[in-house]
């Protein structure tokens, strides 16, 4: 232990003992200022946090509720097909001398469409009427003569064979002449062509095809139990992949009395029903194909977008003074991009489209599309 003596020591102890004192009284002020702070800090944050939070309005799209018609449909797909088609063949030999069509022209039944050299076969013609007559004279004499009994019976019979014979020449001949001229066997539109003039055809050879587009088929395979809602001129509505927006008006048109063993299916045959404005239609176009079995006339339609499911319960957010009011509905059938409402909502109200993603009942909404602006005015 050291003990401070005389004047020195007094000095250094004294100094100790201030700034002691000092460092306490700092340390003091410190732990009150923290105190303070520290207080009024958790006020000032309690106070914040029972202030409520104001959210921004949600932005969605939304559209009205409308009457209009919907059906329930079979759906299936086909490729178009010519009711009547056919395979144009050389009857005759020869080199074309004429082309009177070309692929894609509308032919009339009978019309000229092409011609094989006709000359050698005109000759031929010539000869055969020519021995046709001489043949026929010859008979005539013999006739006569046979009558008087001048030749006999044979050489009558044989006289008359050659007369036959030549008949059928002047006919064959004639035939021969006739095919020079290929000839559409009904109207229709030429789809293909196979020669070109100048080229050496032979019997059986294939020139063109024609094709009826009046009408255009188009046949399905359904199952076997959805034929008892089949029937005959029922309507349908035929889509062309090419254009999925296009909607072409058709009608079963027969249906098959047999089902299919293997498959279990039956085949209906639709018959397209052409209206005017429409793309052209052809044979080959693959299509989607909607048949309708029932039709409702008054249906409240909203957009299918704007359902959605929520513990197997299908739900719908309705725009309601500008607030998101969360309802459950019942679905019907659904057609062309809209959905059948059979309860739950009613026409002329608003319901969200885009953007339910984020809502909750009574978010506020920022409605952002046109028609959903005008919706809201509305309903308020």
């Amino acid at each position: 232990m050291f003990e401070s003596t005389g004047e020195g020591g007094k000095r250094g102890s004294r100094k100790f003992v201030w700034a002691t004192t000092g460092t306490i009284a700092v340390a003091g002020v410190l732990v009150a200022s923290y105190l303070i702070f520290n207080r009024d800090g958790e006020a000032s944050f309690e106070k914040k946090k029972d202030q409520p939070k104001t959210a921004a309005p949600i932005p969605v799209e939304v559209e009205k509720a409308e009457l209009g018609e919907v059906f329930s449909t079979l759906e299936s797909f086909a490729t178009l097909e010519s009711e009547q088609q056919a395979e144009i063949f050389a009857k005759s030999d020869g080199q074309v001398t004429a082309m009177r069509v070309e692929e894609g022209d509308v032919v009339a039944q009978g019309a000229l469409i092409a011609e094989i050299g006709p000359e050698d076969k005109a000759i031929q013609l010539e000869t055969a009427r020519l021995k046709a007559a001489n043949a026929r004279r010859e008979l005539e004499r013999a006739q006569a003569t046979f009558a008087r009994q001048m030749i006999s019976e044979q050489e009558y019979e044989k006289l008359k064979s050659a007369a036959d014979v030549s008949a059928m020449d002047l006919k064959e001949a004639e035939w021969r002449l006739a095919n020079t001229r290929i000839i559409a066997p009904f109207s229709g539109k030429i789809t293909e062509r196979k020669i070109v003039v100048g080229r050496t055809v032979k019997p059986g050879e294939h020139l063109f095809t024609i094709a009826s587009y009046n009408p255009l088929v188009a046949k399905v395979f359904l199952p076997q139990k959805d034929l008892a809602s089949i029937r005959l001129e029922q309507k349908a509505l035929l889509a062309p992949e090419s254009a999925p927006s296009e909607k072409w008006q058709a009608e079963v048109y027969r249906i098959s009395p047999v089902i299919d063993a293997k498959t279990g299916t039956v085949k209906v045959t639709l018959k397209l029903v052409p209206q005017a404005g429409q793309i052209e239609q052809r044979p080959g176009t693959y299509v989607r194909v909607q048949i309708q079995t029932a039709t409702r006339a008054e249906a409240v339609l909203i957009p299918k977008q704007a359902i959605f499911e929520e513990d197997q319960k299908t739900y719908v957010f309705v725009a309601k003074e500008k607030r998101a009011e969360k309802r459950e509905v019942a679905v019907g059938y659904a057609s062309n991009g809209n959905r059948e409402i059979l309860k739950g909502i009613s026409a002329g109200e608003s319901v969200v489209t885009m953007g339910m993603a984020s809502l909750k009942e009574n978010s506020e909404l920022d409605v952002t599309n046109a028609a959903a602006r005008s919706a809201s005015h509305e309903t308020r």
